[in-house]
């Protein structure tokens, strides 16, 4: 899974919960120490679904509401501000250097 992913993850629960519930989250997963995650870097899969797994057990969700809380959160909130190039109608990268 691209790093993008869960930072845009990250990102939600920190905002929506607040980081002392995302440390938790860390720690039900079995992480004791938070990676640094580029967007481009690849996260295992493995990983990932052990913190997706976590969030629904600490939020009390289930699998498809923190799909469609994720899809919300990066349709609303995390792309525009990654990918706000696409967003400005800028035709042209050299326009907005």
């Amino acid at each position: 899974m691209k790093g993008v992913i869960v930072m845009c993850i990250k990102e939600l629960v920190v905002n929506k919960f607040g980081n002392e519930k995302w440390k938790e989250i860390l720690k039900m997963s079995g992480i004791e120490q938070e990676p640094t995650i580029l967007p481009t870097s690849d996260v295992d899969d493995s990983v990932c679904m052990k913190v997706i797994d976590s969030i629904c057990k600490c939020l009390n969700l289930t699998l498809q509401q923190v799909a469609d809380a994720f899809g919300e959160y990066w349709m609303c909130e995390f792309a525009p501000q990654i990918y706000s190039v696409y967003y400005t109608g800028v035709k042209n990268a050299k326009e907005f250097l």
